[in-house]
């Protein structure tokens, strides 16, 4: 599995390859597949918490958002500007790519609104073929 790229179509895509083999074990071609990772994890993730207050991020280890509730957040990387104002939120994002599951609070903006709230998020790790993503679950605390 790749690192996320921008593809020639127009939008950030993994790609998934596996070798095929012959019935000796010789390696006779391949398979692979392009996918748009937000695309993807969108219909995975929103039956889950559709009707819920809580978010879910999903974040290429060392790399870009890949899925998010607040759709604009797709693609943006930790130093990206909008992040800057929130420190607390800047260092568990550090914290989030070194450890593979935790929990921490932060203040930041809710989707669609201008209002700073208090968040708590609980993440773990998923992997396939050497790749880790951080899969984060937020809610708004009082």
């Amino acid at each position: 599995m790749s690192t996320v790229f921008p593809a020639v179509e127009g939008f950030d895509a993994i790609s998934i390859a596996y070798p095929v083999f012959s019935q000796s074990g010789e390696i006779i071609g391949g398979i692979s597949a392009t996918l748009d990772p937000a695309v993807m994890l969108e219909e995975l993730v929103w039956p889950w918490i559709v009707g819920t207050d809580f978010g879910i991020t999903i974040t290429e280890k060392d790399g870009p958002i890949l899925y998010a509730i607040d759709s604009s957040q797709i693609g943006k990387m930790p130093d990206n500007p909008l992040y800057q104002d929130y420190p607390e939120l800047l260092e568990l994002l550090k914290q989030m790519m070194e450890d593979r599951f935790g929990n921490g609070g932060y203040s930041f903006i809710n989707p669609g609104e201008s209002q700073t709230v208090r968040k708590v998020s609980y993440w773990t790790t998923a992997g396939l073929h050497g790749r880790e993503w951080r899969v984060a679950i937020t809610k708004a605390v009082l």
